[in-house]
Formats: C-alpha cells, sequence, structure tokens
C-alpha cells in the first residue's frame, strides 16, 4: 500500500517521471508510486503537489479521476505519464508545463 521510498534508497528505475530525477537531495521529498490499478506513476511529492505523505493508498491524479480512462493530455498523445487538471477542466502531463511558452 502507497510503497514511499528515501531520497536516496530508490532504485536504479525509479526516476520521478515528472522531473526525471531520482531524488530530490532531502528526506522531505520521498517518492511516491500510484496505488491504481495497472498504473506505473512514480512521482516525487513536490513533483505531485502533495505536501504529507498519505496514511492510505495514494492515486496520482489520473487514478483520482472520476473516469480515468477518459484522461488524455491536451498538448502531446501520449497516454501514459504524471497528469494534472487545468482550472479549465483539460489534462496536462506535468513535464510538458515546461514546454508551453508563457
Amino acid at each position: 500500500n502507497g510503497r514511499v521510498e528515501w531520497g536516496g534508497l530508490a532504485g536504479e528505475d525509479d526516476n520521478c517521471q515528472a522531473c526525471g530525477k531520482v531524488n530530490s537531495g532531502t528526506d522531505e521529498d520521498l517518492l511516491l508510486w500510484c496505488d491504481g490499478p495497472n498504473c506505473s506513476v512514480v512521482v516525487h511529492q513536490s513533483c505531485a503537489g502533495v505536501p504529507v505523505i498519505p496514511e492510505e493508498d495514494w492515486l496520482c491524479a489520473r487514478c483520482a479521476a472520476p473516469d480515468p480512462s477518459a484522461v488524455r493530455c491536451a498538448v502531446c498523445p501520449v497516454a501514459e505519464g504524471v497528469f494534472k487538471q487545468t482550472a479549465d477542466g483539460k489534462w496536462l502531463h506535468i513535464a510538458d508545463v515546461m514546454w508551453i511558452p508563457e
């Protein structure tokens, strides 16, 4: 349930899918694994906007959506990854936001 790894203990293949780093250098910014069915999201607390590790299972934004199968990125064709919903109801990969001009 809600696998959590402290900064330096993450496995070699367990990079954050938002920033690409294994750890942030602090034990306050842990990697989280989504507990959703068939989900492989691994993300830092800070990248996912999770200030406190939940005691129960943690679901990424996509798995927590009312209809996860309807979540599609508004700017790219990639179906998997770390998503966030925009204020106007669209979905974007956290990593894609870095490529959108201001």
